[in-house]
């Protein structure tokens, strides 16, 4: 759990103090920028299609099969994996922009039996007991452990 306003200098630490050998940081916006480059057409078309429904244009339906951030997440997931590697995920308001359902990305399959636990660099803040995601959306801290 970071506050919001310094989640870029946590970034910043973190590419510093974690061992390259261990770790591996996937920059949630980098995923996003490539993307929205090598999908630019279809996203134009979709977002024409999907207005009301944002979270479609960036996870595939169930049954769909196509290309989405939210796979191309569980993608970078799985290579550092199978490099033995703990996947960091930071820039993690992606997500919330992106309308991807964050329950849904920590109950994958590829992350509830992977072999390390997954960070995530959680910008946002905690008031008595309740977290919010991005200073904004209420969270929790089902599936997961938050550290303050």
């Amino acid at each position: 759990l970071c506050p919001p306003k310094l989640e870029f200098e946590y970034i910043t630490v973190l590419n510093k103090l974690l061992d390259t050998e261990k770790y591996t940081i996937i920059d949630l916006n980098e995923v996003l920028v490539l993307f929205v480059e090598e999908n630019k057409n279809d996203i134009v078309e979709l977002f024409d299609i999907l207005k009301a429904s944002i979270n479609q244009i960036f996870t595939a339906a169930i049954g769909e099969v196509r290309d989405d951030l939210y796979s191309r997440i569980i993608s970078a997931v799985k290579i550092a994996y199978s490099q033995d590697k703990i996947p960091v995920l930071v820039n993690a308001g992606v997500l919330y922009g992106a309308k991807l359902n964050f329950n849904k990305l920590l109950e994958d399959n590829i992350i509830e039996h992977g072999i390390h636990p997954v960070i995530i660099l959680y910008p946002g803040h905690k008031d008595s007991e309740t977290y919010y995601f991005l200073n904004d959306k209420i969270a929790s801290d089902y599936r997961c452990l938050i550290i303050d």
